[in-house]
């Protein structure tokens, strides 16, 4: 009789419950014959059977082998039952590890439709579009099959013809990134529309593709226009002016200073507004999660082929506990990166749609910080660089752990980045306090870095402005930063620097955040983006 494998039930399992894995070397055909699927094996001597075991010791069935002899290397074949067992719990892990990616993809998917800025997916190799969002064929008249599935050449959406039109096709081409390039884009109805482009390449089901981002500017473009022509004619009627004038001319120049501080206030805050960079930041902010996550699943790759060659070699128990060991641990480290993957989709989806999350409690400012630091010091042990927090405890606030949570930990992973260019040490340090002018939490983030330069200090919060272009920034976690503290958390955030002497990020946050209202629902994925 062969051995006949099969879900252990009723009084197996029952055995099974009680003793963990069992092996019964001989006179095993009691036992066998109460069980209902091995009840027809009455000539059952032997017997193995080993659990299933789930991450964090849970039993989920049973894979059990009954002989009609008795075993003469028994734990030889326990060893290869208890290898089945472990196959089966790591096919059940990859298929939940499934389901959270095809969470996080439709998830990705609510922000793309939602977006009120105008967005479209690009195939680099033709610039094909793939898809295209409400928002854009709102903005250009376009029904969608007008749009998807054809090229620029057979939709006329370039102002300034074929150079434009070539000169974007060889970005794509390039893979090149291209943050707010000012380009004139035609409606299907023929106006003209001024534009600030963002073009981003990413994969997309196996495809190298381009995310095109498109903010219409076309209003501000004339109230510039109109700020200069009012500029032009103070110049001149000042230049007109007498001697006696003097003192008026200065009041004038004076008074055109503040415009033009003023002027470039509302060009800032146009760009915060852009929700289209908060599309791309979704690919920014998942790298390290999912790029843990591809590291782990290669590791556990080749621990299977390492296992396989083992096996071939002749199995050691030793080499199986260790095996299993390391699985079960890959497993829960795969687990952790994709549900921390799919909360950072859940909270980018709540700032687009300028909503925050319903996770609104009483916290202590300390304890929320402190364990921001813990969940940080792998980060930093692999850095010369330290981080300290001097939190006192008792600063209570009501409001939403989470995005600050998210605030912190970018500025920390910004100086990381930024910070400490060219130096092997290191020091940021987390304090905070009351305010006594209003009562407001006071918290900062202070590094003895290289610091900011004063050109570099007045574009720090914009998207997409970043010093390590083509390196490992994207120019977008300040700018989520500052979206964040100022939309979700109704606070503020400054920044303080200079050159040789580091850097120092202020928050100042009310104790009790603003209400916002309710979240709007999923949709389901298209089969396109399922594809």
């Amino acid at each position: 009789m062969e051995p006949h494998p099969a879900r252990a039930h009723n009084e197996l399992a029952r055995h099974a419950g009680l003793l963990g894995a069992l092996l019964m070397e001989r006179n095993a055909a009691k036992v066998v014959a109460e069980d209902a699927v091995f009840a027809r094996c009455d000539l059952a001597e032997a017997l193995v059977i080993e659990p299933i075991v789930e991450g964090n010791d849970h039993v989920i069935g049973h894979l059990a082998l009954v002989f009609d002899h008795m075993l003469d290397a028994a734990p030889s074949v326990q060893s290869l039952v208890a290898l089945g067992a472990a196959r089966a719990n790591a096919e059940f892990l990859r298929q939940r590890a499934l389901e959270a990616l095809r969470q996080s993809e439709q998830k990705f998917f609510s922000l793309f439709v939602y977006s009120p800025i105008p967005v479209a997916v690009l195939r680099s190799t033709d610039g094909r579009c793939l898809d295209a969002n409400p928002s854009f064929l709102k903005t250009f008249g376009y029904r969608r099959e007008d749009i998807v599935g054809r090229t620029s050449d057979e939709v006329p959406i370039h102002a300034q013809g074929d150079a434009q039109r070539h000169w974007v096709r060889e970005l794509m081409q390039q893979q090149r990134e291209v943050s707010g390039v000012d380009l004139q884009l035609r409606t299907r109805l023929g106006a003209l529309l001024d534009c600030h482009v963002y073009i981003r390449p990413i994969p997309m089901n196996d495809e190298e593709c381009h995310l095109v981002a498109i903010t219409d500017v076309t209003q501000l473009r004339a109230a510039q226009r109109q700020v200069e022509e009012l500029n032009q004619s103070l110049e001149k009627r000042v230049e007109a002016r007498t001697h006696d004038l003097a003192q008026s001319n200065a009041e004038l120049e004076t008074a055109l200073v503040r415009l033009k501080r003023t002027l470039d206030e509302l060009v800032r805050a146009e760009k915060l507004a852009a929700l289209g960079s908060l599309v791309a930041g979704v690919a920014h902010e998942l790298n390290t999660p999912i790029g843990n996550a591809l590291m782990v699943a290669s590791t556990l790759h080749d621990l299977n082929v390492t296992f396989q060659d083992q096996i071939e070699a002749g199995l050691k128990r030793s080499t199986l506990d260790a095996y299993v060991g390391e699985s079960a641990s890959a497993a829960d480290s795969l687990l952790r990166n994709l549900q921390r993957a799919a909360e950072l989709i859940s909270s980018f989806k709540q700032v687009a749609v300028d909503q925050t999350s319903s996770q609104r409690r009483r916290f202590d400012l300390a304890e929320v910080v402190g364990e921001i630091v813990v969940t940080l010091q792998p980060v930093f042990r692999k850095t010369p660089f330290q981080v300290s927090a001097d939190i006192p405890r008792g600063l209570l606030l009501d409001s939403y752990p989470g995005p600050f949570g998210q605030v912190v930990t970018n500025l920390l992973n910004n100086t990381i980045l930024h910070a400490f260019e060219g130096r092997n040490h290191g020091l940021v340090s987390l304090q905070a306090c009351h305010d006594p002018e209003d009562g407001w939490i006071r918290f900062s983030c202070r590094d003895d870095g290289v610091g900011i330069s004063p050109a570099n200090l007045r574009r720090i919060f914009d998207p997409f402005f970043t010093t390590r272009l083509g390196r490992e920034g994207t120019g977008l976690g300040l700018n989520i930063v500052h979206n964040i503290v100022s939309s979700v958390l109704g606070g503020e955030i400054t920044v303080e620097s200079e050159e040789g002497r580091g850097s120092c990020f202020i928050l100042r946050l009310p104790v009790q955040a603003p209400l916002n209202p309710e979240l709007v629902p999923d949709l389901p994925l298209p089969p396109s983006l399922l594809a």
